[in-house]
């Protein structure tokens, strides 16, 4: 079975459950709107927690929008690093290919 990309599995959550994703979509507008940290920090967290649960998809998609708030590949490495001591080399091992998608992506 071929993986599916981010966004077709985020279009199959809004069609087979769109309560839920509409609940879900609301929850992360409410904590956007209620933070205090800037879009950038935000992503670089999202970056660091998706590195420690290994979901690479869930990293690069939150690691575009970090550099679109003005993050350098050099601070998403450094976010996904903050994974390691907690969790282990190998949350990162699993996630470092997607700096070499973004380095292709910003060529």
């Amino acid at each position: 079975m071929e993986k599916l990309k981010v966004a077709e599995i985020m279009k199959m959550f809004s069609e087979r459950l769109p309560k839920v994703q509409g609940g879900f979509v609301n929850l992360m507008n409410s904590i956007n709107e209620s933070s205090t940290l800037d879009a950038k920090t935000r992503e670089l967290i999202m970056v660091a927690l998706l590195t420690a649960q290994k979901t690479s998809d869930g990293v690069k998609a939150h690691a575009i929008r970090a550099v679109e708030a003005g993050a350098t590949i050099e601070d998403i490495v450094a976010a996904m690093s903050q994974a390691i001591p907690i969790y282990g080399i190998g949350t990162i091992m699993d996630c470092l290919p997607v700096i070499e998608e973004l380095e292709e992506l910003s060529k």
